[in-house]
């Protein structure tokens, strides 16, 4: 004990005869603190969760996230369907114009860098914009997977209902029901009754704001 206060004394005086100012007694308490930061920082590591090997290698959706998928990928369809009004919805976009807006939101870089994995009580899910997760209080970790899994999902709900149904409830729910949460409903439509990759239980639990009493909004039958 005593060779240590020594050495600290020693490293004090030093460092005040070098500088010239009694700055010597500072450096211990920069030690302290650095030490502090990389165990705060060791501890905020250890809680992060950890991608099973499905989740750090598949380049399809794990099943216990394909309605975290489905749910962000029709968020961003929605909400660039509406971006691209930019508030004006008395004219419908032309075709052509569709047909690139779905294709830009199902592209890697929507998602590239907005979603990653978080342990939900015993279980992963996505996080990111669109779910309800975001706001989980749990930390967060980054990886490539869930943009090529997103980007599958939104590919997937393009081809099977197709850009001309999905603008045309895009159209119904927002332009001439005027639901005030239309991707709410785009949401059940698409990810609950056509495409069944939630239930309605998983729904309530994942997409951001979905909420018992939308379930009050009927769906409407489409061509």
């Amino acid at each position: 004990m005593r060779s240590h206060e020594h050495s600290l004394q020693h490293f004090e005086r030093e460092t005040t005869d070098q500088s010239g100012h009694a700055t010597g007694r500072m450096k211990p308490l920069l030690v302290v603190a650095t030490l502090s930061v990389t165990v705060v920082a060791m501890a905020f590591a250890a809680d992060l969760p950890k991608p099973s090997a499905e989740e750090d290698y598949a380049r399809v959706s794990p099943d216990h996230m394909r309605c975290d998928t489905c749910a962000a990928s029709v968020f961003h369809i929605h909400w660039k369907l509406k971006k691209a009004h930019k508030g004006k919805f008395d004219q419908p976009l032309r075709e052509s114009q569709v047909l690139d807006i779905i294709d830009d939101a199902c592209m890697p870089r929507t998602y590239a860098t907005t979603y990653g994995i978080k342990d939900v009580n015993g279980t992963h899910h996505l996080s990111g914009d669109g779910l309800k997760w975001f706001s989980h209080q749990s930390p967060t970790v980054g990886t490539l997977q869930p943009g090529m899994w997103l980007t599958d999902q939104c590919r997937m709900t393009q081809g099977e209902i197709g850009e001309d149904v999905l603008y045309s409830m895009f159209r119904v729910y927002h332009v001439q029901k005027r639901i005030e949460k239309s991707d709410v409903a785009m949401f059940r439509h698409i990810c609950i009754k056509i495409r069944k990759q939630c239930t309605h239980e998983e729904g309530l639990y994942t997409y951001d704001t979905y909420e018992p009493s939308d379930d009050a909004e009927p769906l409407v039958e489409l061509d």
